[in-house]
């Protein structure tokens, strides 16, 4: 089966300075990460602080390229995409939802938005589609109309 993301031996370096008089040196911040993903597969990336899961998340979503390796998006090279092209195949799920969501937005809004940036489906069909995303992850539909200060911090997460 094709896969969906990929990377191969990635490693991302930075050049960081100690100061005026001081040499710079060189940061690995990812160091030869492989990985492969398939069409409904989910990753979790966990590691102490400063360990480079910010660098490879970026690396992955193609915001900054590897120093070495490669990273594949449906088997082509993410370097050779545009951003909304990546958009519409991979999205960052952030860890706090309290700054993740919009206070001003209702949860509709939020969910469908990735449908309304590229234009997918109808007003109805986008929010049969968003009741059927508040349906897989367990969110009752009586939220469709609420704003993330009306759900616990469980809700906010799904």
């Amino acid at each position: 089966m094709a896969s969906l993301l990929e990377a191969r031996d990635v490693t991302c370096t930075f050049t960081v300075g100690k100061g005026w008089f001081k040499e710079k040196r060189v940061l690995r911040a990812v160091d030869g990460v492989s990985l492969h993903l398939e069409k409904g597969e989910v990753v979790g990336l966990v590691g102490e602080s400063g360990c480079g899961k910010s660098t490879l998340a970026k690396l992955l979503l193609g915001l900054i390229s590897p120093t070495e390796g490669k990273i594949f998006l449906r088997e082509r090279p993410i370097d050779s995409l545009d951003r909304r092209e990546i958009a519409q195949h991979i999205q960052p799920v952030f860890q706090d939802p309290y700054s993740s969501l919009n206070p001003r937005q209702p949860i509709e809004a939020i969910i469908s938005l990735p449908l309304r940036v590229h234009g997918i489906g109808s007003s109805r069909e986008r929010r049969r589609k968003v009741e059927e995303m508040m349906d897989l992850v367990g969110l009752a539909r009586r939220f469709y109309y609420s704003y993330p200060s009306q759900l616990s911090g469980g809700q906010r997460q799904r």
